[in-house]
C-alpha cells in the first residue's frame, strides 16, 4: 500500500513534490524543441513523459537532470529511427552516475 498523499511508481511512490518536479521538468523539456508537425508533436510528448517519469523511478530529482535526460534519449531515439519515437528501453550512461 502507498502512504498517503503519494502515487504508486514501479520502484517506490512520487510525492506530491517529486510530480511537480517531473511537470517541471516535462515542460522545461518540451519548451525547448521546436516542432512542426501536430501529429509528432503529440507522439513526442507522451515519449517526453514517460522518459522523465522513467528517469525518476532511479531516484533523479534534480528537473535540468531529468528534462536533459529525456530529451537526450528522444535524440537518440531519432538517430535510430527518424520516424515517431519508439518505446525505448535504454538509458543513457550518465543516468546512473546521478
Amino acid at each position: 500500500m502507498c502512504p498517503k498523499g503519494m502515487k504508486e511508481g514501479a520502484k517506490g511512490a512520487f510525492s506530491p513534490n517529486d510530480l511537480e518536479i517531473l511537470d517541471v521538468s516535462y515542460q522545461s523539456a518540451w519548451a525547448k524543441l521546436k516542432l512542426r508537425d501536430p501529429e509528432k508533436a503529440e507522439a513526442v510528448k507522451v515519449f517526453l513523459r514517460q522518459r522523465v517519469i522513467q528517469i525518476a523511478k532511479y531516484g533523479v530529482r534534480d528537473p535540468e537532470t531529468l528534462s536533459g535526460l529525456a530529451l537526450d534519449m528522444l535524440q537518440k531515439e531519432r538517430r535510430q529511427s527518424p520516424g515517431t519515437p519508439r518505446r525505448s528501453r535504454t538509458f543513457p550512461k550518465r543516468i546512473l552516475q546521478t
